[in-house]
């Protein structure tokens, strides 16, 4: 399945005139929709909501909240605050905590592995280790101003 353009979008906000003739935001919309994208879309327009209203009606979009062009900001900031709100929920901290424990225990798997790779006292035994051990990836902010400071990794 093909990776949607619009997957790292938190926030949609289009206005109803597009500057086009053919054309209305809401049409956009329907297009990200048809991307699988399924974020939340602020939409507005100096027009009357009614007609934003109709607009998503005719074509049963869904997620989208209305405003008018003179409620935008608030309407952005209160759709924005939610999304925060979802992500900082401990339920998915959590979730998010445990993901990042599963990635350190395959790197602290692939350390132990390179370790014994690289033995040169033969089979099964770890030569001491004092230097640096290059796996291909790095966690940026792990130690990293005490790894600077001393040269250490």
């Amino acid at each position: 399945m093909a990776k949607s353009p619009f997957n790292e979008i938190d926030l949609i906000v289009v206005d109803y005139n597009l500057g086009g003739d053919e054309e209305h935001g809401e049409a956009f919309v329907e297009k990200i929709r048809q991307h699988d994208c399924w974020t939340e879309v602020v939409f507005y327009s100096a027009a009357q909501s009614s007609e934003l209203w109709d607009a998503v009606r005719s074509r049963e979009l869904e997620g989208v909240f209305i405003t008018n062009h003179h409620g935008v900001s608030a309407k952005v900031e209160k759709v924005a605050y939610q999304a925060v709100r979802k992500v900082l929920d401990l339920n998915m901290m959590r979730g998010m905590v445990m993901a990042e424990v599963g990635d350190l225990d395959l790197l602290l798997g692939a350390i132990v592995e390179k370790a014994f790779d690289s033995s040169d006292q033969g089979e099964g035994h770890v030569r001491p280790f004092g230097g640096h051990l290059d796996l291909g990836y790095r966690i940026p902010s792990l130690h990293s101003s005490t790894s600077a400071e001393t040269g250490t990794a």
